[in-house]
């Protein structure tokens, strides 16, 4: 468990670093922004049915990218259900860069937070969350492991090790079918038991309508621990990214 006076620094000095990364004009030159919308039959997240009634969502965020490797995150996702409220709305800061030619890393801090659910407290719920992650651009599948660590509400550990092949048909300017595969194991976050959490399955191909990118995807998750979730799934989503 993280000390109050631990994650107040941490969060202080994360800001600091993007802060100062913002400051010169040439920095402000780099800054980029980015954002996407998403239609899913459901939502899936680490093996968990967040929607279990059956609702589909949709979901979004903006990006602000620094240039500098340093990136503050805003998504939101709001189910199609009788519920006026949005379900969840998270905060990430983060920072990625190429370590060597075949290594990057990312590390970063999330704070959850779920509008719609209210503690006995009479509090909204919410919880936080550190990353690092490894990926491995140049080998095959382009693997990356990543490590998740809530010391809140989802108090326990997540790690994911993932990886994707895109299969080109004709010529390298015509779009591509991703397969993605993921391994997730869950260390008593959200649940009370330990073991693998989720087996993650795959297609999307992403078309380029001026400067907007349309990513469909079909998807499927095989959850051998039925703490997380009692049955495998299928689901399917529509992405729009966009700049702005």
């Amino acid at each position: 468990m993280v000390s109050a006076i631990k994650k107040g620094t941490f969060i202080a000095m994360a800001v600091a670093v993007l802060l100062g990364g913002i400051t010169s004009h040439k920095a402000l030159a780099e800054v980029s922004t980015s954002g996407n919308i998403t239609y899913v039959t459901k939502y899936i997240w680490r093996g968990f049915d967040l929607a279990p009634s059956g609702e589909p969502a949709i979901q979004g965020g903006i990006s602000i990218d620094t240039g500098k490797g340093i990136a503050l995150d805003i998504w939101g996702s709001y189910a199609q259900d009788s519920d006026s409220q949005l379900d969840e709305l998270d905060y990430t800061l983060s920072w990625s860069g190429q370590v060597t030619e075949s290594l990057e890393m990312s590390a970063g801090y999330t704070l959850y937070t779920f509008p719609s659910v209210v503690s006995a407290a009479e509090a909204q719920t919410e919880s936080r969350e550190a990353f690092i992650g490894f990926a491995f651009p140049e080998a095959f599948m382009s693997p990356s492991l990543t490590f998740y660590n809530d010391w809140e509400d989802g108090d326990g550990t997540y790690i994911f090790l993932g990886g994707s092949y895109d299969f080109i048909f004709t010529d390298e300017s015509a779009p591509a079918l991703s397969l993605s595969l993921g391994l997730g194991y869950n260390d008593s976050q959200w649940i009370s038991k330990s073991g693998i959490s989720d087996i993650d399955l795959g297609l999307s191909m992403t078309f380029a309508a001026g400067s907007v990118e349309i990513t469909p995807s079909i998807n499927y998750i095989i959850t051998p621990e039925d703490a997380v979730n009692t049955d495998n799934e299928f689901w399917a989503g529509l992405d729009f990214g966009f700049s702005l």
